[in-house]
């Protein structure tokens, strides 16, 4: 991915041709969705203007092999991500526009380790976190964390 595409169809392209596993949205209604979060300001903002901004592509990894690429790719490219969980942040983190991709993280939704001599654990971004209480619960845990957001 050294040599730098001219335009962004051609970047996408390339992306796709290094990553064939990778799931790419264009499709604007799709992209838009997961171009901001659930912040009061930027839905005020969205509604007084009639306008919604909105991140050229949605880039949707199944693994941190995945992100790894899709970031060498857009350092390569110089084409801003912006990751997005699952969307229930409420402080405008995610406020995604054209020329840049969001990073959907929901594929990437297990837990991969529990730790219980040293009560750690290793969860993949996308994993809500009601599932990721559940999965400690079945093992006789709790993360001692019921932030409002946990079920969304």
């Amino acid at each position: 991915m050294s040599d730098a595409p001219t335009n962004f169809a051609e970047a996408l392209a390339a992306l796709s041709s290094a990553v064939p596993e990778l799931e790419i949205v264009e499709k604007a209604e799709k992209v838009a969705e997961k171009s901001h979060d659930l912040w009061v300001r930027s839905l005020l903002e969205r509604l007084d203007s009639g306008t919604q901004p909105s991140a050229s592509a949605l880039l949707r990894p199944g693994s941190a092999a995945e992100v790894a690429k899709i970031l060498e790719w857009a350092q390569a490219t110089k084409t801003p991500v912006v990751p997005f969980g699952l969307g229930s942040g409420v402080c405008g983190a995610v406020l995604a526009q054209s020329g840049q991709v969001v990073l959907d993280l929901s594929k990437m939704d297990r837990l991969l380790e529990l730790n219980g001599d040293t009560l750690t654990a290793r969860v993949q971004p996308g994993m809500r976190g009601c599932d990721f209480e559940r999965a400690l619960a079945g093992q006789g845990y709790t993360m001692g964390h019921w932030p409002q957001s946990i079920d969304i």
